[in-house]
């Protein structure tokens, strides 16, 4: 159907006409408008005939001396109206040309005026300057599209051919039509009646005036359903006419001429030259490009692109194609340079154009939806120098969209505007990728929600600096997916990236970037990264190896602010892992508070340093886990501080931790102690503690923090792997996969720690080792036991010519009393064996004693930080678990202590 239905009163259609066959009398003609207008004709010998296969294919009603009868109906009241037709005219009746509609003048006095007004004539010589404006000409024997209009107000008329108008006639036309009307014929008493004779396609009429776009929509209907146009036309500003067949030597003069006349995935080419025009793109698949690109073409006037049934256009196109859309000197309205609707399945892509001068650069409200399987690309434009956001989309819905390696900058004048600002994405797929995003007055990149279905936002590869607000802001994320990944966020004048709500199992990934920088003019004025709340989700900032790492440096002027801020979690797992984050004007990472429902935060594998506060500060934590691993944490004000542990598990194990101004870890309150056991604290003799360890010189601890046993040497630089278990109890025992002490004779107060290593974790020489390639230690605390039962398996279950020793601090000794049993090595320990258990309980953690190693036996050159590059080698449980928590996997802890 016709792409206006508001107003329209009659519609005949020659193409939906039933049960005619090629030479048929038409007796009713069927009204498709629901208005009941049939046209109709009950003597035979006045009815025009039915004929097939006469325009493009399609039938048509032709008429020669006779004519079908409309009932009575109003279309002439103030609110204007319009009429189209598509005809073709086969022979004049006089001089003065055919007449498609004739009013049926119900008085013989009724005045000439009423009746001539909507004598909708086309000529192809002369008009009729006595009643309607002069139309163009229209040759005989080829269908062409006519139009008759009539404003609402001033009554002034227009008529025209093939969407070519005339000058409106002068104001003051009659209003009112009450009438019947008569089709084909124009019937007065003086003279005779005049005939039109031809052929009719379809008939619109509307009982009110249609705006210039609706206009050239109805016009774009009727040529690309009956008539033949064109694939290509073409253009030009200063030389064409669009009276001209738009052909390459003879083009037409305004763009939207050609895009009415072009046919169906046609091209419209554009000469160099300035365009004053509005330019409408509606309901019909076709490129519109430039012939030397947006350098030399110029539109002034608002482009809108409106689809809403599967079309594809290409505005622009390839490098040469483009166009500036300058609205600076024809903007009264503070209207945009692109409008875009898209919706039902259609496809745009907007390419290699200069945006510039307008309020929006691209604008696609709420009530202009991109939405319904949709496909938009917007890719290498210059969008600058527009009053508000440089790109808007109001609503993305069911869609996809690609916004790519564009210029964005120096748009915007207030707050709220943006270089790129999207409203609500809903279940689509929205990549922006390979932009820059630089020193607009807003945000560089602001999206308000992403959520309802589990499809993925991808901010990646973009440099996004100097915009006075956020580099990037993202409001909800609910049961989606945003991953931000190899961007540069420097220099903006807020938080580099701010995420407001993660919830309902969406997923986070921030990955590879820069935010901020080496020099303090490189940083972000608030927070690194800013996350205000996570809940029922999975946060990844990093990732599983180095390349995935964010380096976050020299961030915010207002020391409130983080390298990585995190408001609170609650019920979702959050993993910090292989980031550089140091120099910034607050603590290295922040979390308010992580409790209220399990979940996890795993703090593992970065650099902290140098932040004016805490390494890493959490607030709270409660009824949750937090792993603090493998991490190098130093010239911090303070290496750790977390201010309250209610029911929940802290560990914090095999990190350096030293150099840090105050305290290298501190713990406000807690119901239980936080496990960091198993660290460097920056010198062999452990941690200072005034009660547990006065005389050290390591980073200080306060209360509530367990910290024996700790490691006797800083970790390396080469990756090592660990798998550690500790137990409590008169008959404590714990477990690893290969090592395992089994005591009896303790009480409440032993602990029995296992530890096995790929590796040697500190290049000092641990606890055992077997042939040199097996290193194992073993603690034990509290009070001793009697007995204790260490088993280590063989390698491959193969115990031939093995042999487990210890190391005394000095020299590796031979284990005594061992014996080999099922492919295992097993020691009874006691008061009388090589090692005693009282040799066991050094506090340097892989050491007997914090002494340099003698040259043999020899052993290979590990350690680093306590895991193995390749991920089949880690045997560590929170390491799995912290891999869990980057896939977005639900994690069960169990209480039992397990370090890593």
């Amino acid at each position: 159907g016709p792409p206006v239905s508001n107003g329209l009163v009659l519609h005949l259609d020659a193409d939906a006409i039933q049960d005619l066959d090629d030479g048929d009398s038409v007796q009713q003609w069927h009204d498709l408008s629901g208005a009941g207008n049939h046209a109709t004709q009950t003597e035979e010998a006045n009815q025009p005939t039915y004929k097939t296969n006469v325009i493009d294919g399609k039938p048509v009603v032709r008429f020669d001396e006779d004519f079908l009868s409309l009932p009575l109906f109003q279309i002439g009241t103030s609110d204007g109206n319009a009429i189209f037709a598509v005809l073709r005219v086969v022979s004049p009746s006089d001089q003065r040309g055919g007449i498609v509609l004739g009013n049926f003048p119900e008085t013989p006095n009724i005045n000439a005026e009423l009746h001539t007004s909507f004598r909708v004539r086309y000529f192809w010589n002369s008009g009729n300057p006595d009643h309607n404006p002069d139309p163009p000409t229209a040759a005989q024997d080829e269908p062409f599209v006519a139009t008759w209009l009539r404003d609402a107000g001033q009554n002034q008329i227009r008529t025209g051919i093939n969407g070519v108008l005339s000058a409106p006639s002068p104001a003051g036309s009659n209003v009112t039509i009450d009438v019947p009307f008569r089709i084909g014929v124009d019937y007065r008493p003086d003279p005779e009646n005049i005939w039109f004779k031809g052929d009719i396609a379809e008939i619109l009429i509307y009982d009110r005036a249609l705006t210039d776009s609706e206009r050239e929509n109805v016009e774009g209907y009727l040529t690309t359903k009956w008539l033949e146009p064109p694939d290509e036309v073409w253009v030009c500003d200063t030389e064409g006419d669009d009276s001209n067949p738009g052909t390459f030597d003879e083009p037409f003069k305004t763009i939207q001429h050609g895009l009415t006349v072009v046919a169906e995935d046609g091209t419209v080419n554009v000469e160099p030259g300035t365009y004053g025009e509005h330019v409408t793109i509606s309901n019909k698949s076709l490129s519109l490009r430039s012939t030397d690109g947006a350098e030399d073409t110029t539109i002034t006037g608002l482009v809108e692109i409106e689809l809403d049934d599967g079309q594809t256009v290409v505005f622009g196109g390839d490098e040469d194609a483009g166009f500036t859309v300058d609205r600076s000197d024809n903007n009264p309205v503070g209207d945009s340079a692109i409008v875009l609707s898209v919706d039902n399945g259609s496809d745009v892509t907007i390419s290699h154009n200069t945006l510039t001068g307008a309020d929006y650069g691209i604008f696609s409200e709420t009530a202009f939806t991109i939405a319904s399987g949709s496909n938009v690309v917007i890719a290498h434009n210059m969008i600058t120098g527009n009053s508000s956001s440089g790109i808007y989309m109001g609503w993305i819905a069911d869609s996809t969209v690609a916004i790519e390696y564009n210029t964005v900058r120096d748009n915007g004048a207030a707050s709220l505007t943006t270089g790129m600002h999207i409203g609500e994405i809903t279940n689509s797929d929205v990549s922006i990728e390979h932009n820059t995003i630089t020193d607009n007055y807003g945000a560089g990149i602001r999206i308000d929600s992403i959520g309802q279905a589990f499809r993925t936002v991808t901010i990646a590869h973009n440099t996004i600096a100097g915009n006075e607000d956020e580099g990037i802001n993202v409001g909800d994320i609910i049961a989606s997916t945003l991953v931000i990944d190899d961007n540069v966020v420097q220099d903006n004048g807020r938080k580099g990236i701010r995420i407001d709500n993660v919830s309902d199992s969406s997923l986070v990934e921030i990955k590879a970037n820069t935010i901020g920088g080496d020099e303090e003019k490189d940083g972000n004025g608030g927070a690194g990264i800013f996350i205000s709340a996570v809940s029922d989700s999975t946060v990844t900032i990093g990732g599983d190896s180095e390349d995935d790492g964010n380096t976050i440096s020299h961030n915010c002027k207002d020391d409130f602010f983080t390298g990585i801020h995190i408001d609170s979690v609650e019920n979702g797992d959050v993993s910090i892992e292989h980031n550089t984050i140091t120099d910034n004007y607050g603590a290295g990472v922040y979390i308010g508070g992580i409790g209220q429902a399990p979940g996890t935060v795993a703090i593992a594998r970065n650099t902290i340093a140098g932040n004016e506060d805490e390494g890493i500060y959490v607030g709270m934590v409660d009824e949750s886990t937090l792993i603090i691993l493998g991490n190098v944490i130093s010239d911090n004000e303070t290496g750790i501080g977390i201010g309250d542990i209610q029911n929940s598990t802290v560990d914090v194990s095999f990190n350096n931790i030293s150099s840090n101004s105050g305290f290298g870890m501190f713990v406000n309150a807690a119901d239980e102690p936080a496990w960091a056991t198993h660290n460097w604290w920056g010198d062999a003799s452990g941690p200072f503690h005034d009660v547990h360890n006065p005389g050290d010189t390591g980073d200080e601890v306060s209360d509530d923090v367990t910290f024996i046993p700790w490691l006797g040497a800083a970790m390396k630089d080469q990756p090592a792997g660990c798998m550690a278990d500790r137990d409590y109890g008169e008959n404590a025992s714990a477990h690893t996969d290969n090592v395992s002490a089994m005591a009896t004779g303790g009480d409440d107060t032993t602990t029995v720690t296992v530890a096995e290593y790929v590796g040697n974790p500190t290049g000092a020489n641990p606890g055992f080792v077997i042939n040199d390639n097996v290193f194992v230690d073993v603690h034990v605390g509290g009070k001793l036991p009697d007995e204790l039962v260490v088993v280590v398996n063989c390698p491959g279950g193969d115990c031939t010519e093995m042999l487990l020793r210890w190391f005394d601090g000095d020299a590796w000794q031979d284990v005594a009393p061992q014996q080999i049993l099922n492919g295992e090595i097993q020691a009874t320990l006691n008061e009388d064996s090589s090692p005693l258990i009282s040799d066991l309980t050094g506090t340097p953690f892989a050491m007997g004693n914090p002494v340099p190693p003698p040259p043999a036996p020899p052993r290979p050159v590990v350690g680093g930080e306590a895991f193995a590059a390749n991920k089949l080698a880690l045997l560590a449980p929170w390491l799995a678990m912290i891999a869990a928590i980057g896939a977005g996997t639900a994690v069960a802890v169990r209480r039992r202590r397990v370090h890593s």
